[in-house]
């Protein structure tokens, strides 16, 4: 009997770290970019760099930095936009059943709890010609291309492909996408990934990657997070030599470098120092 408690107690005692760790990795999020740094947490906000002074967040579901604005989305479905946006993509405003966003200054999508996603801004080499898309559970924008992941796994894009960007139709399996400037990344079901587009941004290096359980890119920027709690960093500025994180559960890769959160919380940061100490007050979101 003594022997069955034990195993009861251990079992629980597993469950609780596990569901505990969880729900850590569902509620923290980080969007930056040279100008700004973005943290949400457990519902909180937190945002350095030019829109510092911002406050009174509410309902916040996710977060996401263009140039020198933030965008939220929140519980209901619509957007708090903080800070100016081009003209161009103003109808963002008036988004309802948002589920999802992705995009730049120019051009942005937003996926919609039905599977459909609606665009804004420019579509000068067809990046928005996303209407008759359906049963979308993912997607990504660079600006000059969209992606979506379908239902069944499938792969769709639009927008231009000068780099090959867009041929993802031979890709299968797919759970997620990101985009970079010149490529395209999806994470598929049995934890690898496959990439499309320019190969200096580390595109077509991924598929070498086994175990994978999150992958962020943004612009020329890559970040891959192992199932292990390892990072593999690509792109335009990973580090000449692997950083030694471990026990991360949540990875993003920003315009001016890559964040990470470990198990218990601690924010680490690799990227461009001017851009810590003087814009976008990344070093503020680290914690020690």
């Amino acid at each position: 009997m003594k022997k069955i408690i034990s195993l009861i107690c251990a079992f629980l005692i597993l469950f609780s770290v596990t569901s505990c760790q969880k729900k850590e990795e569902i509620n923290i999020k980080i969007s930056g970019s040279e100008f700004l740094s973005a943290l949400l947490k457990d519902g909180a906000v937190t945002v350095t760099g030019s829109l510092e002074n911002e406050t009174a967040f509410t309902d916040v579901k996710d977060i996401f930095v263009i140039r020198e604005s933030l965008i939220l989305l929140k519980n209901d479905g619509t957007l708090d936009v903080r800070g100016e946006i081009n003209p161009g993509i103003e109808p963002i405003r008036k988004w309802t059943d948002i589920v999802k966003i992705s995009g730049t200054s120019n051009s942005m999508v937003g996926l919609k709890s039905d599977g459909t996603v609606v665009a804004a801004g420019s579509n000068n080499v067809k990046q928005l010609e996303v209407a008759e898309w359906k049963d979308i559970v993912d997607i990504s924008c660079s600006g000059a291309h969209t992606v979506g992941v379908k239902k069944n796994g499938s792969v769709v894009a639009t927008g231009r492909n000068e780099h090959g960007e867009c041929d993802v139709s031979g890709f299968t399996d797919a759970v997620s996408v990101e985009t970079g400037i010149y490529c395209t990344v999806v994470l598929k079901k049995d934890s690898s990934a496959e990439g499309c587009g320019k190969n200096p941004s580390g595109a077509h290096d991924i598929k070498y990657y086994k175990s994978l359980k999150q992958i962020s890119v943004c612009e020329r920027n890559g970040i891959a997070l192992k199932k292990d709690g390892t990072v593999k960093i690509f792109g335009q500025n990973a580090p000449k030599e692997e950083l030694g994180w471990t026990n991360i559960v949540k990875a993003f890769a920003t315009p001016s470098g890559f964040f990470a959160v470990t198990a218990e919380g601690k924010i680490l940061y690799h990227g461009d120092t001017e851009y810590m100490e003087q814009s976008n007050g990344a070093s503020a979101l680290i914690s020690e």
